[in-house]
């Protein structure tokens, strides 16, 4: 299985308020998804063997998750042409509510600007992250990189789990 984490603003829309689909972005994103399900499952991508969770600060309530259902998610499954698990949406709180979980503490009691000025999506990501399944993270925020771990040396496609930091 391939897990898309998938965050909205200055990666697939411009901002929160304008809604702008950044279509080459999309269109990157897309083929890099195309190109890790290949190189990591050796299978194409579709529907069946992605699951793209919403990853983003900009949905912080019941009605940011439903101005998300009602003005993007439909044009954003249309352009990436895979489907939004509604049992993967992770919001603002949520993730919030995961670092407390998980013992970090935020500089400014649960404030957008924390997830910018404390960098704390890379650190939720890795908490949410599926063992033994490739996890691809695009967010402008993020430097590009990619972590194996429980890694054979003799063959690097074996890890048994894959993370990919994508910035775009």
């Amino acid at each position: 299985m391939l897990n898309i984490f998938l965050d909205l603003e200055e990666t697939v829309i411009d901002d929160w308020f304008s809604g702008i689909f950044l279509n080459h972005k999309i269109d990157i994103i897309k083929s890099k998804i195309e190109k890790f399900s290949i190189e990591f499952q050796k299978e194409i991508a579709q529907d069946k063997n992605i699951n793209l969770i919403l990853f983003s600060a900009a949905v912080c309530n019941q009605e940011d998750l439903e101005k998300f259902n009602k003005d993007f998610k439909g044009e954003l499954e249309n352009k990436l042409g895979f489907n939004f698990k509604s049992e993967f949406i992770f919001s603002n709180k949520n993730c919030f509510d995961l670092a407390k979980q998980n013992g970090i503490k935020p500089l400014n009691d649960d404030t957008i600007h924390d997830v910018f000025n404390w960098n704390i999506k890379e650190e939720i990501f890795n908490f949410l992250i599926k063992k033994n399944e490739v996890n691809i993270l695009f967010d402008d925020t993020v430097k590009d990189k990619i972590i194996f771990e429980d890694l054979d040396f003799h063959n690097i496609k074996n890890a048994k789990t894959i993370k990919i930091f994508c910035h775009c």
